[in-house]
């Protein structure tokens, strides 16, 4: 009983700031022990599924590992040979140092791909003939992942198996000693960029959505950690103001009990809309401009997912809520007299 008083004294001695580092620690040193204690097959981070990009055969994946839709990550990674910058990258991830726990090896799996070069151009034949190739197994596979990754991708499988699940978080990375005039595909699908230099990805058919500048290996898994961490899934999906003025009276619950990933409030009834009589790229256009909406507000992930959109308003409102709805985003749209959803 003594001894128990003792411990208990100098615990609480100990500042408040140290003694929750201290706890910290403990939880993540028992959090690693279950992991390690766990057998070894049950974690299946050294089990490479192989894709040959130019066979007709099917693709099939190793569905032995069971990947988790809230953390799992998907690594696209090149037969040799491969470029230094490639190597130290996937060496980063492998060692996953800081450490991320998408990257841990009961969430990565890997998809090894040939990908010898041959003259190829981007377009709806060839996507349509890859996705054609996946089995049904494969396919409700790749919908439980949450993240794919990519290193210095030439084509474009990694926008192909995006296109399965509008839940994947693409997220693209370029080393400086890669040569981009291999590049045979639209990168703008991306959800993030991660490379030395943002010039060689403007022009394309979307604008960027999110790009983080990285000259070095190093920089290049510190930028991919980072974005796990911000994408990583939120038990709330609070809104929160982007743009314009959104005073209280506005009624917008902040709390989100609608789900919705983006709400747009609009100067002005709903009758002062224009109508849709071309197409709707150009309907976005015309109604949601600066002299039209008085603010915007998006979820956490929203934020992140579109930042480099975001930070362009008001030019970018149209096209941001363009890209949005073509990736399966939730928008609200509230007028003086009426809310309603698009």
């Amino acid at each position: 009983m003594v001894e128990i008083k003792k411990r208990l004294a100098a615990i609480m001695q100990i500042p408040r700031a140290q003694l929750a580092k201290v706890r910290l620690r403990k939880a993540e040193a028992a959090r690693l022990s279950l992991e390690s204690a766990a057998p070894r097959n049950y974690y299946k981070y050294n089990i490479i599924s192989k894709v040959d990009y130019w066979e007709d055969g099917r693709i099939s994946f190793d569905t032995n590992f069971s990947p988790s839709v809230r953390h799992s990550t998907l690594l696209i990674q090149r037969r040799e040979p491969l470029t230094k910058g490639e190597i130290q990258v996937q060496r980063l991830i492998e060692g996953n140092d800081p450490r991320s726990y998408p990257l841990t090896e009961r969430n990565l799996h890997r998809i090894q791909l040939r990908d010898d070069a041959k003259a190829v151009q981007s377009g709806r034949r060839e996507l349509v003939r890859l996705i054609d190739r996946i089995d049904g197994e494969g396919l409700k596979f790749l919908k439980e992942f949450r993240y794919l990754v990519s290193i210095n991708q030439k084509y474009l499988l990694s926008e192909v198996v995006r296109s399965v699940s509008e839940s994947f978080i693409n997220i693209s990375i370029y080393t400086s000693d890669f040569d981009f005039g291999q590049i045979a595909f639209d990168q703008s699908f991306s959800d993030v960029i991660i490379a030395p230099d943002r010039s060689f990805f403007e022009g394309g058919a979307w604008p960027i959505r999110r790009f983080l500048k990285a000259e070095t290996p190093t920089q290049a898994y510190a930028a991919l950690v980072e974005v796990l961490n911000e994408f990583g899934q939120k038990d709330f999906d609070i809104l929160a103001p982007v743009y314009g003025d959104i005073g209280p009276d506005v009624g917008v619950d902040p709390d989100n009990p609608k789900k919705h990933d983006i709400v747009i409030v609009m100067k002005g009834k709903s009758a002062d809309a224009p109508p849709c009589t071309t197409s709707f790229r150009q309907y976005l256009s015309d109604c949601y401009t600066e002299d039209t909406v008085q603010g915007i507000l998006c979820t956490e992930e929203k934020i992140y997912r579109y930042k480099d959109l975001i930070t362009g308003f008001p030019g970018s409102i149209a096209k941001f809520l363009e890209i949005a709805l073509q990736d399966g985003a939730r928008v609200g749209v509230w007028y003086e007299d009426c809310r309603s959803d698009i």
